[in-house]
């Protein structure tokens, strides 16, 4: 991968100034690049999920143990006592700060008009294929639900298109979505990549990470085309309280669902948005990130021409004020970045499927869904 100089740490806080002491700051960027250019969260590091990714992990650790003492590595372990793991104080010291660099959200990310960052610099072409809105047309390119395939390298999908936002990139979702493309010869799929790393395809490792979602097969549902089936829908979860830390369930207060007709064109509109429980979707950098679909239904084919799901990113006083407005739709106080859109004939199997996989780990989806 070609250098870059965007790692960022805040040099003032007590974790970063161990690692400058150390003279340990040239390892750990080169740590963290190779975790993204291999796509290898902290969690996986030691466990020989990628040789690359090791080495680098090695000669951090080594550099950190030759320069860090005993009465050091005590003073380490009193930076966050109640949540401290005494195992390693070195180890726990590199996940923390390669954690912070791992999800934190650059400007490339969340900017549909960047064109910077190594997948780009490598593979310039890459350029003339991505639409305005940030999205990589996959006509000219090998898309499976793990990565995309070009000239020898494997390019990841974009970050936001993890599950919940932190964990492996959602394939049950990216293969619902190439299905749904292969589905009808004109359908055409755009989605947007991570612009901050890439890997040797011959590197790319299958792996699954399992959980229990399911919802309704949606085969058919009449009001789909009713062009006076208008309006506001609000699901919201009794159990979900906004001043939850922990996050282990209940994590969305309410779904927002809005249905309009445009007569005049002979077409439909839906837009549905997430309300999160703010500390369960909570980025590096303080924002809150919500999921966004928006979709055109033609009732007259009964078939869904365009489907798009972005996400919204809020400050916190923003998302306060984001919850009062129980609607749907344009948020001038957010940034908004697209991630995915599918064009052509979308059947409403293919449509509940998206909406159901891109909203994963919202029940309040399947709530909805069931009623249509």
């Amino acid at each position: 991968m070609e250098e870059t100089n965007d790692m960022e740490y805040d040099q003032s806080s007590t974790m970063a100034s161990w690692i400058v002491r150390a003279g340990a700051t040239a390892a750990l960027n080169d740590l963290c690049r190779t975790m993204l250019d291999y796509c290898v969260p902290p969690v996986f590091l030691g466990t020989g999920m990628q040789i690359a990714v090791d080495d680098a992990y090695s000669r951090l650790i080594e550099k950190l143990r030759y320069r860090i003492g005993v009465e050091d590595m005590h003073q380490i372990t009193q930076l966050e006592p109640d949540r401290f793991d005494p195992t390693d104080p070195i180890e726990w010291l590199i996940d923390r700060m390669t954690s912070y660099q791992y999800f934190r959200i650059t400007s490339n990310m969340t900017n549909p008009a960047s064109r910077s960052g190594p997948p780009f610099t490598r593979y310039p072409e890459l350029i003339h294929d991505i639409d305005t809105d940030g999205l990589l047309k996959l006509d000219r390119y090998r898309a499976q639900p793990n990565a995309i395939l070009h000239n020898g390298s494997a390019l990841h999908y974009h970050p936001f298109l993890r599950r919940g936002f932190s964990s492996a990139i959602n394939e049950p979702l990216i293969q619902t979505l190439l299905a749904s493309r292969d589905a009808d010869a004109a359908n055409q799929l755009r989605i947007a990549v991570d612009p901050r790393g890439f890997m040797p395809a011959s590197a790319l490792l299958n792996y699954r990470e399992a959980d229990y979602w399911y919802g309704p097969k949606l085969m058919s549902a009449p009001a789909l085309d009713d062009f006076d089936f208008v309006g506001t829908t609000v699901h919201t979860d009794p159990h979900a309280d906004p001043s939850d830390t922990e996050c282990f369930d209940h994590c969305y207060e309410s779904l927002i669902v809005n249905w309009e007709s445009q007569r005049h064109q002979n077409l439909r509109t839906c837009q549905i948005e997430e309300v999160p429980v703010a500390n369960c979707a909570t980025a590096t950098d303080g924002r809150i990130l919500a999921r966004y679909l928006h979709a055109i239904r033609d009732p007259y084919t009964r078939a869904f021409r365009h489907c798009d799901g972005a996400v919204k990113l809020f400050s916190p006083d923003d998302f306060s004020r984001r919850k009062q407005k129980l609607q749907v739709g344009v948020t001038r106080s957010a940034t908004y970045r697209k991630v995915f859109r599918i064009d052509g004939a979308i059947r409403d199997g293919q449509w509940a499927d998206i909406v159901a996989h891109w909203f994963r780990g919202n029940t309040l989806v399947g709530e909805y869904l069931n009623e249509l």
